[in-house]
């Protein structure tokens, strides 16, 4: 018998002493056995490893370092789960592109997939920088999926930002989700490497009150933006899609009430199938070679699209409903057959191209 007890303590101790395998692991209080934060299960579980979170409020800032999925308990009906910067002092870090940052949630390696998390800025006074809902820093990838970000950090706060610098290239989607009032972007993705190392697709996105620009296409980034709904506060003072990469693809989004539809400031950029409404300007092409069709811009207050006096574009089959101009600064020599209902003056040269 004592032979028995001591074989049965042997096999406890040995499996005690097993490092956890990647499984599936909870956080909160609905699950026995649970973590007590999001943080303390990301630190713990091994890579591949999936961390579901009960409902409920979470007061932390979450650093992810290895290959993982973190999402709410699926199929839960007891509310959303939110992680929010309260009371927490945010730890900065270094971006690309925006400096110092404070990212709520930070992913440092991949693939890392993020599904059904609500992240709330609800303590705007202590931002210490740009603060970020979710960043995927250099080296990172992954996917983004029915989350929502609530920005609310004075003049310095932004949705979801993606970059990669050196290294190997890194791919990151974003899609189904809602992006409230990111005062710098609403998505922001780019690379600072030639050629791209980022691979970005942003789709079936809803972006509401994003104070400077909705989505934002920075350096050399390679991807496409599609499909995405994109609203503005009743000041009319964003731009929905600013596009600074030439291998950039945006189609069949909906802009309603910016200041501009979209921006294109880099040569090249194809721009298809958007309905663009209430906007002061529809789409603004300010660098050449840019591939503008099928496009609707209804209700423009002032110009439905401004050439820049830009050239080699081609712009046609778009339908332009009641604006003050249907193309301006269009330069001598353009060829393209468009639509115009209800536009004071069809097309013009601005007074400026030639």
């Amino acid at each position: 018998m004592r032979r028995y007890h001591f074989v049965l303590l042997a096999l406890g101790l040995f499996l005690a002493a097993q490092p956890l395998i990647a499984a599936t692991y909870y956080v909160g209080y609905c699950e026995k056995g649970a973590f007590s934060s999001i943080q303390a299960a990301v630190t713990a579980v091994p890579g591949g490893s999936t961390v579901e979170v009960c409902p409920g409020y979470y007061a932390e800032q979450v650093v992810i370092d290895k290959a993982l999925t973190l999402e709410a308990i699926p199929g839960s009906l007891a509310g959303p789960v939110v992680i929010d910067d309260g009371g927490v002092s945010l730890v900065t870090t270094t971006s690309i592109y925006w400096g110092t940052v404070a990212p709520q949630i930070q992913v440092t390696a991949g693939p890392v997939n993020i599904t059904n998390i609500n992240v709330l800025q609800s303590n705007p006074s202590g931002c210490p920088a740009t603060e970020i809902a979710i960043f995927y820093s250099s080296g990172s990838s992954g996917t983004v999926n029915g989350v929502e970000t609530n920005g609310n950090c004075n003049f310095n706060s932004i949705g979801i930002a993606a970059e990669n610098g050196a290294g190997a290239t890194r791919s990151i989607k974003i899609e189904n989700s809602q992006i409230n009032t990111g005062s710098s972007a609403g998505i922001s993705a780019g690379s600072n490497q030639t050629p791209s190392s980022l691979t970005a697709v942003v789709e079936n996105n809803f972006l509401y009150a994003n104070s400077s620009v909705a989505i934002l296409a920075l350096g050399n980034v390679e991807g496409s933006i599609s499909n995405n709904s994109i609203a503005s506060s009743p000041d009319w003072s964003t731009t929905g899609v600013t596009v600074w990469s030439s291998n950039v693809t945006v189609s069949g989004n909906r802009i309603d009430q910016q200041y501009t539809g979209i921006d294109i400031e880099a040569p090249g950029v194809s721009v298809t199938s958007n309905q663009i409404f209430g906007t002061t300007l529809g789409i603004n092409i300010g660098a050449g070679n840019a591939l503008v069709k099928g496009n609707t811009i209804t209700y423009s207050l002032g110009d439905g699209i401004v050439f820049s006096c830009t050239t080699g574009n081609t712009v046609t089959k778009n339908v332009i409903n009641n604006a003050n101009i249907g193309l301006d600064w269009v330069p001598d020599g353009f060829i393209g057959s468009n639509t115009f209902y209800n536009v004071n003056t069809r097309i013009s040269s601005g007074g400026g191209c030639s």
